[in-house]
């Protein structure tokens, strides 16, 4: 019986709340995936995300931290959402990624990290009307989301040899949104003000591996692959549902043998229809696919280390359907990586232009501002 009470009050204040007030096309279901990419990656269109040590998707890249350090990264997003005639304009503050290495020896490097797996935090108010009695009454509603699911990783990394390195990690999702409904009536003296708030909590596992290869001087290969474990949907203390992480591969090539400049492709296929039956029956998941392609050019010197600059394309799917329709994602991206204090202190920046839809009459475009600090004692 307890049960079923928690369920009704689930959908009777969330679902009406996606209903009316996920209009845009990147938080529908779960919310949006922001990708795992640091600062560097996303500006080089994810060409490089395999070999990057700041970016958790492959485990055994973390040895290019070399000696360790700290690296953490700012990224607001500034969206535009087009229905019909009326657009409405967003700002979302993300931190999308903290990262910590620490050196194990000679040939090992261990880190734990912390990255946005599903940010679901979204605004909006509506003009409603209802009849109270023999009245017809209107009313100023605001629904609100905070909140996100979050991944947290340990990670180990070893060197093989030189040419072959290897990598582990522990995954702990965790994380809770915050769903809040105040509706204001036009007569509240007499009406009053109805405000709901809910919080839905998630904890989960999972598992992930892979390698790096050096093929030749100029050619690089790498995978990775997370096998995701049980998710849990609580609400309060009680467990409201049961789940499956999405599994996740990856692969991606790099060439060198550029002059002054580097080549990085990727590839990404990600299970998000396990999440299927955690989403109500007007909701569905898709599996999705993501390519990314990038260019690292060597630029000027400044304290004795290059300067680089990126340039990158990535496109991918989204997984959380908009009425019937999987929506799509493109990127068009660029950046630099400044070192302020040699290598010890690098200050990346990235900007990156995002399109989605058109989906069932509503575009979505954004601007994507990231900075990344990487710091090594």
């Amino acid at each position: 019986m307890m049960r079923r009470l928690f369920f009704a009050t689930v959908v009777l204040l969330v679902v009406p709340a996606i209903a009316r007030s996920q209009g845009s096309i990147s938080t529908q279901g779960f919310g949006y995936p922001p990708g795992g990419l640091s600062t560097r990656s996303g500006a080089a269109g994810g060409g490089f995300a395999e070999f990057d040590f700041a970016t958790p998707r492959n485990p055994s890249s973390t040895l290019g931290w070399g000696r360790g350090g700290l690296y953490f990264q700012y990224e607001p997003e500034f969206r535009s959402v087009t229905a019909g005639p009326t657009t409405d304009n967003t700002m979302n503050a993300r931190f999308p990624i903290w990262m910590a290495g620490l050196q194990l020896g000679s040939r090992a490097m261990g880190t734990i990290t912390a990255s946005t797996y599903l940010d679901r935090t979204w605004a909006t108010n509506v003009r409603g009307g209802q009849i109270l009695g023999t009245d017809s009454v209107g009313y100023e509603e605001r629904v609100e989301s905070n909140g996100a699911i979050n991944d947290i990783r340990l990670g180990v990394s070893y060197s093989v040899r030189p040419t072959l390195s290897v990598g582990f990690g522990l995954h702990g999702f965790t994380g809770e949104n915050r769903l809040s409904l105040v509706r204001q009536y036009d007569d509240s003296l007499v009406y009053g003000t109805l405000t709901r708030a809910l919080t839905i909590s998630y904890l989960g596992s999972g598992f992930s591996g892979g390698a790096t290869w050096r093929l030749h001087r100029q050619i690089a290969v790498a995978a990775s692959a997370r096998a995701g474990g049980e998710l849990e949907v609580g609400l309060g203390d009680t467990v409201i549902a049961k789940g499956r992480m999405p599994m996740r591969y990856g692969a991606g090539i790099r060439f060198d043998g550029l002059p002054g400049a580097s080549l990085g492709i990727s590839i990404e296929h990600q299970e998000w229809s396990r999440l299927d039956g955690l989403l109500q029956s007007d909701l569905s998941a898709s599996d999705t696919w993501e390519l990314g392609t990038g260019l690292e050019l060597t630029g000027p010197k400044m304290r004795n280390v290059p300067i680089l600059f990126y340039l990158g394309y990535r496109q991918r799917d989204l997984p959380f359907h908009v009425g019937s329709e999987a929506p799509k994602e493109r990127f068009y991206s660029g950046g630099a990586g400044l070192p302020l204090a040699g290598p010890r202190v690098v200050l990346d920046m990235a900007v990156q232009r995002a399109t989605r839809g058109s989906v069932d009459g509503v575009t979505e475009n954004a601007w994507i501002f990231s900075m990344g600090f990487t710091v090594r004692p």
